[in-house]
Parts: structure tokens; C-alpha cells; sequence
């Protein structure tokens, strides 16, 4: 048995980039169930400003695969068409997560692959158990489990996960700066398009847990609605996307006990996508381990949370109007008068609601659905 300051459970984007962040004196043990970091590749990758911006700083700019200056939604009746300079892109996850787990052993941390946590006991020293009958205790632990949360639930209870599946396709007549989204009739269900190159891209959708499609029909609807011809999909990679309301809070901290990324978690709710809540939240919870005061991120997860469960709230509403696709009319509307939307809001979908409500207020059947929707949790 070893005594280590931090464990960090998770070798993924979450638990790389706060070890990262963590000072070099600071005695750090990382478990990762797989034999190497990178696997399996889960996510598109597709981000905004801040966390582009983040991880170039903190790697370096090689992770950066690729910039768009459009995104185009494709709705039942109509095309919402959004463009700015560099208003998304895509960061090489399996490259990003091999370069930071190179800076994490530069720092002489101990890093133990191909090895599972499978109980962990809370105490005066946390205590946690592996796969290969090893035994560890720490001061902090660190869940950084990632979507499957299975030690995560014994804390909080289940988190409502959705599923994300992707090909790597050969694409025709796409502009490699144009990522294509289509909704749709009123599903909770969207489909991407994400270039790579000129003439490949990753097509994907998300769904609901059991609600698969083929791969004829997710050609089909890319084909039809955003008139991108599909010659060949070889690599199938993808994985379940935690969206819920963040249910972490002070009281679950008292045995220094922390989650960071997909365990809280802080995908965003309409996107899915899990790193910029990394390059928020990590920063705060090294500051708070390497100072011993777990003060700072706690006050972190709390503004954190709240942000986040508006807009959850929010995503409630507008799946019950009639699907996601009602997210891309309230982008477009904020765009048909004059409002530029950047990168920065590709991040933070907040700063999209704030600049629609002029709008929305004017819209009475929002009110009249929003009450509807309290009033039926109320009861």
C-alpha cells in the first residue's frame, strides 16, 4: 500500500489535463482501465474559441485539426446559415490525450494503464481498490470516470446519458469549412457533418439510448437534407454523452472527493460536447488541491451549476416545442437582425439565450409553454 496526495480515476481528457495542472511536487497516482491513452476515440472533437484556445495554450497548436468559418442548420423547411471567422473547431482528441499524457510523465507521476478501480471506501484516508488486487490511500480523489460514472453513481445517483455514433466517411461537394447539422421533425435526435479534409469527414448522430439508425438511413438524411453525397464510411467509433442537471454540491465534497468533466457532468446540454467544461473546471480544481483549499472549486461547480441547469431547463423546454432543431430558430433569428454570433458563443450557449431574449419576450407562446412546464413538475 501506497499514500498518495491525489488519485486521479480516469486517463481521459478530464483527468489528463488536471494532472497536467497540477504542481510538479504534488504526489499524483492516475488509473486507466486501457493499455494506452486515445482509446477509444469517443468525440468529434468540435469546440469554440475558449476551449480551442485553452488547449493550444496548454499542448500546443498541433491538436487544432481544423477551423470553420460556417455552420449550417438544416431544419425541416428551412437552412439557418451561420458564419464568422473561426466560429468553430476541431481539436484532435486521440492526439491531444497522447501529448498530454506525455506531459503528465514528464512531471514523474505514476501512471498505471490497464488497471481498473473497482471499489473505492471514504475515510480519513480514501482508500481504493484495483483490478489487479492492488491497494492505494490518498488524501483527494479524483473521478474522472468519464459518461459510464460507475463510481460516480454511488455519490449522486444515475446520470441520464444519450448516445453519440460516428463514421469516417469519403464526402462530396463540401466546403471543408462548413460543418452541416440536421434536425429532424421533432426529435431529441440531431445528425453532423464535420470535415476533415476535402474529400473525407466525420458523419454522426445523437440519440437516445436504444434509438439506433442504420447506416443506409443516416446516409439517406445527410443526402436528402443537406445534399452531401456519401461515397464510403469505414471506421464506426462513438459512445454514450451524459446530459443532465449537474446534482454535485458541497455537502458531496466534505471527503475531498471531486468530479471533473463527464462526471459532473459538463456536457454541454444542447451540443454534447464535454471539453469545455474541462478548460473551466480543471484550472480551478489544480488551484484548489495544489493550495489545500477546496473552497475555490467548490464555488466554481456551484456558478458552474447554476449556469448550467438553466440551461437545461431551457433544453427541456424547446425539446418538448418540438425538438432540438427549435434551438437553430432561436440562433437564426438572433442572426436575421444583425447579431453576429462568434466562436466564443459556440462555447457558451448562454451568451445565444441572452442575446435572444429582446426576442423571445416577444413571443407570448413561450411563456404560455414555459408555465405548462412548470406547472406539470409542480404537480
Amino acid at each position: 500500500m501506497k499514500f498518495y496526495t491525489v488519485a486521479i480515476i480516469g486517463g481521459g481528457p478530464a483527468g489528463l489535463t488536471l494532472a497536467y495542472l497540477l504542481r510538479k511536487d504534488v504526489d499524483v497516482v492516475l488509473f486507466e482501465e486501457h493499455s494506452k491513452v486515445g482509446i477509444p476515440n469517443h468525440c468529434t472533437g468540435l469546440v469554440g474559441y475558449y476551449a480551442a484556445s485553452f488547449y493550444k495554450s496548454i499542448v500546443d497548436k498541433e491538436v487544432i485539426a481544423n477551423v470553420y468559418d460556417t455552420i449550417i442548420f438544416h431544419l425541416e423547411k428551412e437552412e439557418i446559415v451561420i458564419t464568422g471567422k473561426n466560429i468553430a473547431y476541431r481539436i484532435n482528441r486521440p492526439l491531444l490525450e497522447i501529448k498530454l499524457y506525455n506531459k503528465v510523465e514528464s512531471k514523474g507521476y505514476r501512471i498505471k494503464l490497464s488497471t481498473r478501480v473497482t471499489k473505492v471506501l471514504y475515510n480519513h484516508r480514501n482508500k481504493i481498490y484495483t483490478n489487479k488486487g492492488e491497494f492505494y490511500e490518498s488524501k483527494y480523489i479524483v473521478l474522472a470516470e468519464g459518461a459510464k460514472g460507475l463510481l460516480s453513481k454511488n455519490i449522486i445517483g444515475e446520470t441520464r446519458k444519450y448516445l453519440g455514433i460516428q463514421y469516417s466517411a469519403r464526402t462530396n461537394n463540401i466546403y471543408e469549412k462548413e460543418v452541416h447539422v440536421v434536425y429532424p421533425r421533432g426529435r431529441d435526435f440531431f445528425i453532423w457533418i464535420v470535415p476533415v479534409s476535402e474529400t473525407s469527414s466525420y458523419i454522426g448522430y445523437f440519440t437516445k439510448p436504444g434509438s439506433y439508425i442504420d447506416r443506409e438511413l443516416l446516409i439517406s438524411y445527410i443526402e436528402k437534407k443537406a445534399g452531401i453525397k456519401i461515397t464510403s464510411t469505414d471506421r464506426v467509433f462513438g459512445g454514450l454523452i451524459p446530459i443532465d442537471r449537474i446534482k454535485w454540491t458541497k455537502k458531496h465534497f466534505i471527503r475531498k472527493i471531486f468530479p471533473i468533466g463527464d462526471t459532473i457532468p459538463s456536457v454541454k446540454p444542447f451540443s454534447g460536447g464535454g471539453l469545455l467544461g474541462i478548460s473551466l473546471l480543471a484550472p480551478y480544481l489544480a488551484y484548489s488541491i495544489n493550495m489545500g483549499d477546496i473552497s475555490y472549486y467548490t464555488k466554481a461547480i456551484k456558478g458552474y451549476r447554476l449556469k448550467h441547469n438553466l440551461l437545461m431547463l431551457l433544453r427541456s423546454i424547446i425539446t418538448g416545442l418540438g425538438g432540438l432543431g427549435y434551438a437553430s430558430k432561436t440562433v437564426g433569428l438572433v442572426n436575421k437582425i444583425g447579431v453576429s454570433i462568434s466562436g466564443k458563443e459556440y462555447d457558451f450557449h448562454e451568451r445565444i439565450l441572452y442575446k435572444a431574449l429582446p426576442i423571445l419576450i416577444t413571443q407570448p407562446w413561450i411563456f404560455a409553454y414555459t408555465l405548462s412546464w412548470i406547472r406539470t413538475r409542480v404537480d
